[in-house]
């Protein structure tokens, strides 16, 4: 299942990934239990899993691919959490990963000029990808096992 749209994610400002992070309690595995379950109630009942797909709630045709893309992310979330508690850890780490990328993505890309932007921004590009796919890996592995 796809868990996020790295090309929404990427076109992502870096202060309003900053302020995601936030929100998921930080880049730490580590959180108290009362900041986790804030962290993924604003997965499941904000608009976090919103922003990762390009989906503003207020303004989206509920119909597009995207918001219904949205719907079922949040409608498996909270599947799998029901059967493994441990989903939720990995949720919220998976999501504070991937704005970190994004931040990381955009001081990546202000780092180049207009010469080094042609020949490097598919690096750094391939780059913030692999380390979605990273950060998501393991959140997908408990979908699946959650979900069999």
């Amino acid at each position: 299942m796809q868990l996020y749209d790295s090309q929404e994610l990427l076109s992502m400002d870096s202060k309003v990934a900053n302020g995601y992070i936030i929100l998921m309690g930080g880049i730490q595995s580590e959180r108290d239990m009362q900041t986790q379950k804030l962290a993924f109630m604003a997965l499941l009942e904000g608009n976090v899993i919103e922003a990762c797909f390009g989906v503003n709630p207020h303004t989206s045709n509920p119909t597009s691919t995207s918001a219904k893309m949205v719907k079922d992310v949040k409608r498996v979330l909270g599947e799998a959490v029901d059967v493994s508690e441990a989903v939720q850890a990995l949720a919220v780490n998976a999501y504070a990963k991937a704005f970190q990328v994004v931040v990381d993505y955009d001081a990546d890309m202000k780092r180049l000029n207009f010469i080094t932007r042609c020949f490097r921004s598919k690096k750094i590009h391939r780059k913030a990808d692999h380390a979605f796919e990273m950060a998501f890996q393991p959140l997908q592995e408990a979908i699946a096992a959650a979900t069999i």
